[in-house]
């Protein structure tokens, strides 16, 4: 594991959560909530404790990760672009890109689930 890797990819990944923030005017981003989970995720994707393949991301023995503090999105957000996942046109354009797509499958996914489980 390639410590200053990782410590690299965090300082890239709280300047990002700071530049959106700024973009995003009223609009508004959870910084704090951003900025308290970035070294976990740094760990993760830039130490490679994920198993993750930007080229082919689903592959078959990729991880899965689920970020359950929703708040911190920005921070993910963050970590898909250092990752290369997104590009950083994407990740300030968040309704041209596949951030959006993602968002609108995940709030249908649980918009399902809570209405599935409220009958």
């Amino acid at each position: 594991m390639d410590i200053q890797k990782i410590q690299q990819s965090a300082i890239n990944v709280r300047n990002l959560i700071l530049d959106l923030t700024y973009s995003a005017g009223k609009l508004g981003v959870h910084v704090g909530s951003a900025l308290s989970v970035v070294d976990i995720l740094a760990v993760l994707y830039s130490g490679k404790i994920l198993h993750y393949d930007v080229v082919h991301p689903d592959f078959e023995g990729r991880d899965f990760f689920i970020l359950s503090k929703g708040h911190a999105y920005a921070a993910l957000y963050a970590m898909l672009c250092e990752c290369g996942f997104v590009s950083k046109e994407e990740l300030f354009n968040k309704l041209k890109s596949t951030l959006y797509v993602l968002d609108k499958q995940s709030y249908e996914f649980w918009n399902d689930l809570f209405t599935y489980f409220s009958k």
